[in-house]
């Protein structure tokens, strides 16, 4: 899925995005403010995530509650997790001494 999209991505980059870069830097002629300026204009052609917390105050009760429900939620799954992978390595153990030694 992954691939996919970083697919579509460099499809949606060469065929919609370069152009545009294409014919804003043809139109510098190399002036410094306006290579500045073109340079924010090819900035904001990319999309940029980031992550921005956001102050306990702003955040409501309810909002608060929902967070603290699915941060149990991802402590019970990693507990979880961790308890079947001990369990299976266990079993794993248990199996391979089982087994005779010319079938392993």
């Amino acid at each position: 899925m992954q691939s996919i999209m970083q697919v579509k991505t460099l499809e949606r980059f060469n065929t919609i995005e370069q152009p545009k870069i294409e014919t804003i830097m043809d139109s510098v002629e190399d002036n410094l403010e306006v290579t500045e300026e073109t340079l924010k204009e090819v900035k904001k052609l990319f999309v940029i995530s980031t992550k921005v917390p956001i102050p306990d105050i702003e955040i409501s009760v309810d909002m608060k509650n929902k967070l603290k429900v699915l941060e149990m939620d991802g402590s019970y799954y990693r507990n979880l997790i961790d308890r079947r992978s001990v369990i299976s390595a266990q079993l794993m153990g248990a199996m391979g001494r089982s087994l005779p030694p010319d079938s392993r």
